[in-house]
């Protein structure tokens, strides 16, 4: 009988920000910010995402964010530009090293 190996999909790490100009979109996309990763400052995340993940969160947020308007950067970052981020001030919150983010 052969078994089959089942690989978790690749995950990678984005950096997600919005300028959102009309408080209720900006309600709308804060939350789903917060539904697929970790605020760092108010409207900056990081979320460790799928590839599907991804495009579940752009199809998601993309009714919310008004395309002459408003402003949304997805920056896939690598994991070495990842761990030489520096920080004045606070730090980086890197608490969902050993968690998953999507729920």
């Amino acid at each position: 009988m052969a078994t089959t190996s089942y690989r978790t999909p690749p995950e990678r790490t984005y950096l997600i920000m919005y300028d959102i100009r009309d408080p209720k979109r900006l309600r709308h996309v804060h939350k789903l910010c917060k539904k697929y990763g970790l605020p760092q400052q108010y409207s900056v995340f990081e979320a460790r995402l799928t590839q599907r993940k991804f495009l579940t969160f752009i199809r998601e947020i993309s009714p919310w964010v008004h395309r002459t308007e408003d402003q949304l950067v997805c920056m896939p970052i690598c994991e070495a530009c990842r761990k030489n981020i520096q920080t004045l001030g606070q730090t980086w919150d890197f608490s969902h090293e050993a968690s998953c983010i999507i729920v």
